[in-house]
């Protein structure tokens, strides 16, 4: 066995999808993921890697540290640092507060944010992937504050592309997760 594979066995990553947004130009949020944001999903895990993925319109992302990352439909960023960022149509705006917009879900599904005005609309799925003492992860702590990832690309990107369509369905059929009956 390598040693990638040893940490990245050692990190045991948990993670999940737990809120679905509705942007409409312009807006602009703040945000941080804390392991409490996502309970209802995750058993335990001191730190959290957040991730935004994009399933219609653009998405604009901007920490302290980074330059804004500019996303479209398909596309997913990840923050390992869980740092403060910025999400937005126009990033020059006050940021509104996500914990003030949030809707938590009344039956157990995902919880909701629709923000914005009459301009161009965005859609996103945003997700986590949850650990304990990912600090000290040598992996984790050499990344930047803010990753792009190429899921138009690779062997998998079929599969991701088809389970955030899939997950992007169930939430537009009003079945969301954690509510299916059978």
């Amino acid at each position: 066995m390598d040693a990638l594979s040893d940490v990245l066995r050692a990190t045991r990553l948990k993670g999940g999808v737990f809120l679905h947004a509705e942007f409409s130009d312009p807006w602009c949020l703040s945000s941080q993921v804390s392991p409490e944001n996502c309970a209802r999903f995750l058993d335990s895990a001191s730190d959290i890697i957040p991730y935004h993925y994009v399933l219609e319109g653009r998405l604009r992302v901007k920490t302290k540290d980074e330059p804004v990352v500019v996303l479209g439909p398909g596309q997913v960023v990840l923050l390992p640092r869980n740092d403060l960022h910025i999400l937005g149509g126009d990033l020059s705006l006050a940021p509104v507060s996500g914990d003030d917009v949030v809707v938590p879900s009344t039956d157990g599904g995902l919880s909701t944010i629709r923000l914005g005005g009459d301009g161009e609309r965005t859609r996103i799925i945003c997700g986590f992937l949850g650990a304990e003492n990912l600090d000290c992860n040598p992996i984790v702590s050499s990344l930047p504050s803010v990753l792009e990832l190429a899921v138009g690309q690779g062997s998998g990107a079929e599969w991701i592309r088809s389970t955030f369509a899939y997950a992007a369905d169930e939430i537009a059929a009003g079945r969301g997760f954690g509510n299916h009956s059978g």
